[in-house]
């Protein structure tokens, strides 16, 4: 458990996709809304797996 109680996955997990999409609006001249948050989406979800292997150590999800 961090000092914030376990939460700082998810603050972290919220910013890079507040990142994400401020990188699609601002890189990319695309007039579509719903295209620009897919794209967002699928950055962030690549950005959330780099920093998952890379700061994330070893831990796994159980079922």
């Amino acid at each position: 458990m961090t000092r914030w109680g376990g939460c700082s996955g998810w603050l972290l997990t919220i910013g890079i996709g507040i990142v994400s999409l401020l990188i699609v609006g601002l890189l990319l001249p695309i007039e579509s809304t719903i295209l620009k948050i897919i794209i967002g989406a699928i950055i962030a979800a690549i950005l959330v797996t780099l920093v998952q292997r890379l700061m994330g150590g070893d831990r796994r999800a159980t079922v």
